[in-house]
């Protein structure tokens, strides 16, 4: 007791209702909320504390009261009428407002019951949490098995009614009907209660275009009686309920059924309320009657709700309507978006390949420039010894035949032959003439690739085995041209 107590006091600041807190504050909560009461959908958590005007107790209190949808489904937002069935009669008309939406002093509806889980909302998120929550667990457990033994003796009221235990598998639907049945009269003739969560109830009312009628029951309220055996017996009460509306009906003693109550701002016993289920995050009270037990004021509510039915269908319609184009637009949004991630990391994708490709192509130029570059090294060096072992030998005593050669560029050179010669000797000195010591300093340019032709007569220089003498080139003056590609002899 003194451990929470002393979490009571560190979650001060987290209590009471406060509609101006800054966003910072309200993330706070809205995590905090979330890790006490095992919420995944931060919509939900969001919902909750609205409602509870951001007091996490109470926000913990209807997550954790409200039974297993709760933390699975978000709550509708809907806010009182204006006023009560007596108050407005069969004359009313409207869709009513949300039933989420804060009203003023009712924010602290469960301050009594959100004080047994203080420990688990105020404390630091771990090891303390998890104890406190627990201890709060035990507690409710406690208390329900101390009520349980009381009641069963016969000592209350409260949830028993008749010697009848209103709990277990009686809190809600035929469970419930069949409690009433037993504890109010086997010949009690009730209407049909729809026999699921509160949650799969607005489901149907909304798949069959109906509105939800929910019944609060709590066997201590002094009408409870009354109302069951005059109002929900009556024939047309039950003819209507069963042929236009879809009843839920819940035990307010049972913990699984607080979140309801605190949803339709219920204070006094038996209650009917009238839901409009418009969309799943738009549930709206239509009218509602509550502490009454008179046949009449229930007759006119639900005649009122009755003539105002196809304005309710077209509601419904509409915010499913709605509810589907927002849907399919937030999926055909999805996919747009899909479709430009998958767009750009197809054409990351293409300008990886083509900057790949690129590089690829520029390694495989440069290889080739290095290549080429060897080779017309490997080529010079080559020339450059032949000139050398050329000049070395010199012409010779027997070297007679002097033969001149004319460049591309114009240049003239000239050097003296065996008549013995092939003329193979003459085209090696006219590959090397650049390089010769004697031509050094002229800007020689002699062609990879070229070819010997003779002026007088004019004929091409092929027959390269042939001497000089045979070939009669003594004293001649040969031009020496570029050969193609295509041209060039293997």
């Amino acid at each position: 007791m003194m451990e929470a107590s002393e979490a009571m006091e560190e979650g001060a600041a987290l209590r009471g209702g406060d509609s101006d807190l800054p966003e910072d504050e309200r993330r706070n909560r809205i995590k905090l909320l979330q890790e006490v009461a095992n919420i995944s959908d931060e919509h939900t958590a969001r919902q909750l504390l609205s409602t509870a005007e951001w007091n996490v107790e109470e926000a913990v209190q209807i997550a954790l009261g409200a039974g297993s949808f709760a933390a699975q489904n978000p709550w509708p937002a809907a806010a009182p009428p204006a006023g009560n069935a007596a108050e407005q009669g069969a004359s009313w008309h409207g869709l009513g407002a949300p039933l989420l939406q804060p009203v003023a002093g009712t924010a602290r509806s469960f301050q009594q019951s959100a004080a047994a889980g203080a420990a688990a909302i105020a404390a630091p998120l771990g090891f303390r949490a998890w104890l406190r929550q627990g201890l709060r667990r035990l507690g409710d457990l406690v208390v329900e098995f101390v009520r349980g033994f009381v009641y069963r003796a016969g000592g209350g009221g409260g949830a028993v009614q008749g010697g009848h235990w209103f709990g277990g598998n009686a809190v809600t639907g035929q469970g419930l009907r069949r409690a009433l049945v037993a504890a109010y009269g086997g010949q009690l003739e009730l209407p049909r209660f729809f026999d699921g969560t509160f949650m799969e109830a607005l489901d149907a009312a909304r798949a069959e275009l109906k509105l939800l009628v929910v019944f609060l029951h709590s066997s201590g309220a002094p009408r409870s009686e009354e109302f069951c055996t005059r109002v929900l017996a009556d024939q047309n009460v039950r003819q209507m309920l069963d042929e236009n509306f879809v009843l839920w009906g819940g035990d307010a003693a049972s913990p699984s059924v607080r979140g309801v109550v605190r949803l339709t701002r219920t204070r006094e016993y038996p209650s009917l309320s009238v839901l409009l289920p418009a969309a799943v995050d738009d549930i709206q009270l239509i009218n509602s009657m509550s502490g009454q037990a008179e046949l009449d004021m229930a007759v006119a509510l639900l005649t009122a709700c009755m003539d105002d039915m196809q304005m309710h269908r077209a509601a419904i319609v509409a915010r499913t309507e709605q509810f589907a184009e927002d849907r399919q637009l937030r999926e055909q949004q999805d996919r747009e978006y899909q479709e430009a991630l998958e767009a750009d990391r197809k054409r990351a994708e293409e300008q990886a390949l083509q900057e790949q490709r690129q590089r690829e192509e520029e390694q495989q130029a440069r290889e080739e420039a290095e290549a080429l570059e060897a080779k017309c090294r490997e080529r010079e060096e080559s020339l450059r010894r032949r000139a050398r072992e050329l000049a070395e030998a010199g012409e010779g005593p027997e070297a007679t035949a002097r033969i001149s050669l004319r460049l591309p560029a114009g240049q003239r050179i000239d050097r003296k032959f065996s008549p013995e010669a092939p003329l193979e000797t003459v085209y090696s000195w006219a590959e090397v003439a650049p390089y010769m010591p004697e031509n050094e300093g002229k800007g020689l340019v002699v062609p990879e690739r070229f070819k010997l032709t003779s002026s007088f007569p004019s004929r091409e220089l092929t027959e390269r085995e042939r001497t000089v003498a045979e070939l009669n080139l003594a004293g001649s003056a040969l031009l020496l041209a570029e050969v193609e590609d295509e041209e060039a002899e293997p």
